[in-house]
């Protein structure tokens, strides 16, 4: 298996060996390493213990015999040495990692609630099929903070992340990957949400997704499922945090659908759902839009499968060249200095507001009220030429007219935004 994680670094699993490259094809120093069994799946990345540099989550399964026997967690340094004593974590027969990757999640503020989360698939019957399903949450030095037992028809995915009901807590969602009625949604205990499991409509669930696709303060739960016989055919299905769809949900598009994503496709503030899909007549690529729903970090976190850059920032992995909780849209350097208009105007509650800075110096981006008092201050630091995009939530704010002002060097504007719930 091979993991692009950057443009400096290629990571590489096989039987019993995981291998970090530099981008010019030599092998990272201290790597490579044995690992137990097979890395089939991505590892998770990111700083887990405040050091400056970033740590890899591998999980693997053993082959005894060309049977699957056994599973295991190790996490590495990124020198290629062992994070701690406690690892690597074996985990006996029945129990293996076959179908997910781990999820972490960090706590930049406090270390002690940095956590990662993993799923153990049981074979407790023959072939393929897999109803025992081990839910686990650790903290970084190897203790279980949490341990939930499922059955399904099939091997649960990767627990994916987010703060679906805007609790302060994060919860998790993931499906089966074969048959349906098994599509959950858990608490951060991995207590499974009431209103849950979900059938859908197919066979197979692909991926799964958190994000906001509708107006309000809660996430929602994206999916897609497809059925390959007769003839091929998907739904995607997008539900709200007690198992209700969406208004509009399913979407029906045309042939097989292998993947769902969410992201904002022309930059301009506001969120795009993304499809791929397969048929008798070839590949089928589709996206809607969502106008008014702005696209933010905070309401579409992860992009799932082990990292973020925005999220962990992942020294060591990813160079810390960008400020966290800001994203950098593109390195061009301006031609000038520009204060966008946010998007969407009128907004309730989040806006984005994008600039453009001609010359690396220091910024600072602040919100007013009507009367000059500063309620905000979404920037103040030291930014690289190019163009940004930042989020602002006015939650706690009444309607009425605010300003944002951009100041850099010699530079100041101002616009107005109108906050209208």
């Amino acid at each position: 298996m091979i993991w692009i994680m950057t443009v400096a670094e290629i990571i590489t699993g096989r039987f019993e060996e995981v291998t970090v490259f530099n981008f010019d094809g030599t092998i990272k120093s201290g790597w490579p390493k044995k690992i137990v069994g097979r890395a089939q799946y991505n590892p998770a990345i990111g700083d887990i213990d405040g050091d400056g540099n970033g740590e890899l989550i591998f999980t693997s399964f053993k082959f005894v015999n060309q049977i699957v026997d056994s599973a295991s967690v190790t996490i590495f340094n990124n020198n290629g040495e062992l994070f701690s004593a406690h690892w690597p974590m074996y985990f006996p027969k029945p129990y293996l990692s076959w179908s997910s990757s781990p999820s972490l999640f960090i706590n930049k503020n406090n270390t002690d609630s940095t956590f990662f989360t993993i799923v153990l698939d049981s074979a407790v019957s023959t072939g393929q099929t897999y109803t025992s399903h081990r839910l686990l949450k650790f903290n970084i030095n190897g203790n279980i903070l949490s341990s939930r037992s499922y059955f399904a028809s099939h091997d649960y995915g990767t627990l994916v992340m987010g703060d679906i009901n805007q609790s302060g807590n994060i919860e998790f969602a993931t499906g089966t990957q074969q048959h349906l009625s098994n599509l959950s949604v858990f608490n951060s205990n991995l207590e499974r949400f009431s209103g849950w499991p979900q059938p859908g409509g197919g066979e197979h669930y692909a991926t799964v997704a958190i994000g906001k696709l509708a107006v309000g303060n809660n996430l929602n739960i994206i999916s897609n499922t497809w059925e390959a016989i007769p003839d091929g055919f998907g739904n995607i299905y997008t539900y709200k945090e007690d198992g209700e769809q969406l208004s509009w949900s399913p979407l029906k598009p045309y042939g097989i659908v292998r993947a769902v994503s969410v992201s904002d496709l022309d930059n301009n503030g506001s969120v795009e759902l993304i499809a791929t899909t397969l048929s008798n007549q070839g590949f089928y690529l589709y996206a809607w839009t969502f106008p008014g729903i702005p696209f933010t970090h905070e309401d579409f976190p992860w992009p799932m499968y082990g990292h973020d850059r925005y999220r962990t920032n992942q020294h060591g992995y990813i160079p810390p060249d960008e400020p966290v909780g800001i994203q950098p849209m593109n390195t061009n350097v301006p031609a000038a200095y520009t204060l966008y208009q946010n998007f969407p105007n009128p907004f309730n509650p989040a806006t984005s507001i994008k600039f453009d800075i001609a010359k690396r110096g220091n910024v600072r981006l602040v919100v007013f009220d009507i009367l000059g008092r500063e309620l905000s201050t979404l920037i103040n630091e030291s930014l690289n030429p190019g163009t940004y995009q930042v989020s602002f939530d006015g939650s706690g704010l009444s309607s009425g007219i605010y300003f944002c002002r951009l100041q850099s060097g010699n530079y100041i504007n101002t616009m107005k935004m109108n906050l209208m719930k």
